[in-house]
């Protein structure tokens, strides 16, 4: 395809979303001055031609990634309207520009992909970060629970004692079982925050209310099965250091070093015939 029928798709393009913009774009009566604030509505915008699925991932990855359930929504939009904009932006700016197929090609794939990359690593940081705070989280929560407290009076001193991502997914927790049930505000912590450790938790505190088992020593068989998890997952990374510094070792050190011998033999070997 040549560049002018890029350039022609771009014009076309750009006054398809114009038209999209100016016929669905809400009314809003005008603010202060005669000026009206349309630009509110440009998240709402893009969520609403955004696909379903698309949206549901969003929101899941968001949630994921530690916002909070007050701003999900509104944080579901912003992302699908700077996913969206990238998406279809980057490659009319290449067209307009006059730069060659494979570029506006490469800007399409960039601009889709690159929301969806760092959303996913968001997710991952977040998801890390409370594995890593977790086990500290257990021990303090069983020595308060050992003091006397209830469940949530306990969960509300750790969340305060802990900093995100801990504190704020524990709080959370507290707060939604205040409105609903716990169990379901233990669904919704796993659904946030889907690691093993953490359906083991959900898991042995249901557990625990149904058998009538104290939340103490609950807590407290929980906390040192937490701690051996996360002790068993260091050493195993500490086992897998070998096999991770062989490739480096081969593509780098060996190398020169063989350079290097190789060098003084040849050097030998010349002295040696003059």
């Amino acid at each position: 395809m040549s560049v002018e029928t890029f350039r022609a798709f771009s014009v076309v393009e750009a006054f398809l979303l114009t038209y999209l913009v100016v016929r669905f774009w809400p009314k809003r009566q005008a603010g202060p001055g005669g000026v009206r604030l349309w630009p509110t509505h440009f998240p709402k915008l893009a969520e609403r031609f955004a696909p379903t699925g698309l949206k549901a991932w969003a929101r899941k990855t968001l949630g994921m990634s530690g916002v909070p359930a007050s701003r999900l929504d509104a944080a579901t939009r912003a992302f699908l309207l700077w996913w969206g904009g990238l998406a279809l932006g980057l490659p009319v700016l290449a067209a307009v520009a006059g730069l060659p197929p494979k570029t506006i090609g490469a800007g399409f794939l960039l601009g889709f992909f690159l929301p969806r990359f760092w959303l996913l690593r968001r997710a991952s940081a977040w998801q890390t970060a409370f594995q890593r705070d977790l086990p500290d989280a257990m021990d303090l929560m069983a020595g308060v629970a050992e003091a006397g407290l209830s469940l949530n009076a306990t969960m509300s001193r750790v969340a305060e004692q802990f900093p995100p991502p801990v504190g704020q997914e524990i709080a959370a927790m507290v707060e939604e079982s205040q409105r609903t049930s716990r169990r379901e505000a233990m669904e919704s912590l796993v659904a946030r925050v889907p690691i093993e450790e953490v359906r083991i938790f959900t898991r042995t505190i249901a557990r625990g209310e149904d058998l009538g088992v104290g939340v103490a020593d609950s807590l407290r068989v929980l906390a040192d099965d937490i701690t051996d998890m996360a002790y068993r997952k260091k050493e195993e990374a500490g086992g897998k250091l070998p096999v991770l510094m062989l490739l480096p070792t081969m593509l780098f050190i060996f190398p020169a070093l063989f350079l290097v011998i190789i060098a003084a033999v040849a050097h030998s070997f010349i002295g040696l015939t003059l």
